[in-house]
């Protein structure tokens, strides 16, 4: 996906800037859950960065983002705690929409990046790394809260607190994961 971003550079700067853009959403959303929708409604007063006090952790997993998630998302306001605080944060500090109203991940004149805009970009990008061929099936974007849910599982974190940050329940979790 690295390969595709830096092929993007040659682009207008509204292509490469939308490449920009759901790039890091695509590794905000593996390292936190979110559906997609719940994304790209959130503004800029909606998240907080900070940095967790482990040494051994790589950078992308000790600076970290408390994101608010929209009241009219499907499963409702809720507090998703959100490792891989990085990739927000390069939106944040490169967009040049700076209120707290704004979205966070925009367009580059300001309009939110819709989860149709996503999909199209993830898109974009699945089919230059081939993924679908590769692993002989087709993903798409909810494939992130599958990966994040796995992973999670696999590194020992308890089924209450993964269903707390996702917004779903222990049964949904049991079923899907």
């Amino acid at each position: 996906v690295r390969e595709w971003l830096k092929e993007q550079r040659q682009q207008d700067p509204e292509t490469y800037w939308d490449a920009f853009v759901s790039y890091q959403m695509l590794f905000f959303l593996a390292n936190n859950g979110m559906r997609v929708g719940e994304l790209s409604k959130v503004k800029r007063k909606d998240i907080q960065f900070y940095e967790r006090d482990d040494e051994d952790a790589p950078q992308h997993k000790r600076f970290c983002a408390l994101v608010q998630v929209h009241p009219s998302t499907k499963t409702g306001a809720r507090e998703v705690n959100s490792m891989g605080g990085e990739f927000a944060k390069r939106v944040w500090d490169k967009s040049s929409h700076k209120r707290k109203e704004d979205f966070l991940f925009c367009h580059l004149d300001g309009r939110q990046f819709s989860t149709k805009d996503f999909w199209k970009e993830f898109n974009r990008m699945t089919t230059f790394t081939r993924e679908d061929e590769r692993w002989g099936k087709h993903f798409v974007p909810y494939s992130l809260r599958h990966l994040y849910a796995t992973t999670r599982l696999q590194n020992g974190t308890s089924k209450e607190a993964l269903c707390k940050n996702m917004g779903c329940g222990e049964t949904y979790l049991r079923k899907h994961y």
